[in-house]
């Protein structure tokens, strides 16, 4: 049985991982090309040049795979339960408005710097979707990565009625109150904050090489923003997956009736937001995008650190 699993992850994987190790090592030669223009290699030498050292470590390279669908999987399931947490303690008036706006974006701050260079700390399936529009994700990732973020989702809600009880559970879902909102205004300002954040996220991701992992900060507090101007006028979910997961759970205050609006307002938003960031930066692909959408590259190599031998403290007891 053990051998059938591992001879269909066998032929499934690997492809997967070839394929984004040439998104990557494809933008990483057009770049490459732009600043050799003037050298003595021709273009086709340095093609034959390149083909000649691809190569990629497959064992290796697979687990770094399912590190990323794992760390997605765990970030999804602790933003669900913790920003859930934050909705329903505030709509119980046992945390203020503005609290539960800065704890949200210190959940994406604290979630980003340690979960990041893994996996891209994408978190929320409009976020893998651009990245995708944008050239810097493959494709062929997205049901993975989809799937990791949705059941991240499921368990962050179980953990939502475990943590709370099934009798309040449901205030943990966004969804929208007519008493400070309707339908239509919450699904606008749902559009509006994703664009918002989407951008923030793409824009950074284009300035990966001289903003680095500060990047969080502005992730962080562009959602801590947002939920503070927009959490009364759609609870600020921006994430179709953060609600779709505790709404199948726990139901919601409104019975579900509101659910469209966090599942199609946040898929226009993030359109929006890929057309904006490409009418700035172009259409084009860039190394620094690609690192930011995958995360760490592919381990191909042992990493220096492994090839060096141990140092020996001689002051260990």
């Amino acid at each position: 049985m053990t051998n059938v699993s591992t001879c269909a992850l066998g032929q499934v994987v690997p492809p997967l991982i070839a394929e984004a190790k040439r998104l990557q090592r494809g933008a990483t030669s057009r770049e490459d090309n732009q600043h050799n223009q003037n050298s003595h290699h021709s273009d086709r030498e340095q093609q034959d040049e390149d083909e000649e050292n691809f190569h990629i470590d497959f064992k290796r390279a697979t687990v770094e795979f399912f590190r990323r669908l794992f760390t997605e999987f765990i970030g999804t399931m602790i933003l669900t339960t913790v920003l859930g947490a934050n909705l329903l303690e505030s709509r119980l008036k046992l945390i203020t408005s503005e609290s539960a706006a800065f704890n949200n974006g210190l959940t994406i701050l604290f979630l980003i710097y340690p979960l990041g260079a893994i996996s891209g700390a994408h978190f929320n399936p409009v976020v893998t979707f651009t990245f995708t529009l944008r050239r810097v994700f493959p494709w062929q990732w997205i049901p993975f990565y989809f799937l990791s973020q949705f059941v991240g989702s499921i368990v962050g809600g179980l953990l939502i009625r475990g943590l709370f009880g099934g009798q309040y559970a449901a205030l943990a879902t966004s969804s929208v109150s007519l008493l400070t909102s309707s339908l239509a205004n919450a699904f606008k300002w749902e559009i509006f904050l994703t664009f918002c954040l989407v951008f923030v996220i793409l824009q950074t991701a284009t300035k990966a090489s001289v903003i680095g992992s500060q990047a969080a900060i502005a992730v962080g507090a562009a959602l801590a923003v947002e939920s503070l101007i927009g959490g009364s006028k759609s609870t600020a979910s921006m994430n179709p997956f953060r609600t779709l997961g505790p709404s199948i759970i726990n139901n919601s205050n409104d019975n579900r009736h509101s659910l469209w609006v966090y599942i199609v307002g946040p898929l226009l938003g993030s359109i929006l937001a890929y057309l904006a960031v490409s009418g700035i930066q172009g259409f084009g692909t860039k190394t620094n995008e690609i690192t930011s959408a995958h995360g760490e590259q592919l381990n191909n190599e042992p990493d220096e650190a492994d090839k060096m031998p141990p140092k020996i403290n001689h002051f260990q007891v």
